[in-house]
């Protein structure tokens, strides 16, 4: 797993929107982002419900655009869609309960 490439010396806790603990950080790992590969440096921190975000600095970095009216993010030639509602896992941050339809319902978690 990718345990083995974490670098602990990078260890910290972070605070956004609530608080987490970074365990440690990867150094320049290949990630495909709409068939493009990048090299990147990232954190690494435990969670259940996120599985990645890319950070400010990466998008400032490559001059990413989240394109509201397109519904598409943009990095270089690559354009990305957004993903609509109902192809949200889950278990997704405020990812709703969907009725035996797929309807949403209920609020946001």
């Amino acid at each position: 797993g990718i345990m083995r490439l974490v670098d602990t010396h990078y260890a910290t806790t972070v605070q956004g929107v609530g608080t987490g603990t970074v365990i440690g950080r990867v150094h320049g790992a290949p990630i495909e982002i709409g068939g493009q590969t990048f090299a990147m440096s990232f954190n690494v921190m435990r969670t259940d419900n996120i599985d990645f975000i890319l950070g400010l600095d990466f998008m400032r970095c490559h001059r990413c655009v989240l394109d509201l009216a397109d519904g598409v993010f943009r990095l270089g030639a690559v354009s990305v869609p957004f993903l609509a509602e109902k192809d949200i896992p889950e278990r997704a941050p405020g990812a709703r309960e969907r009725s035996a339809s797929g309807e949403p319902s209920g609020v946001p978690t």
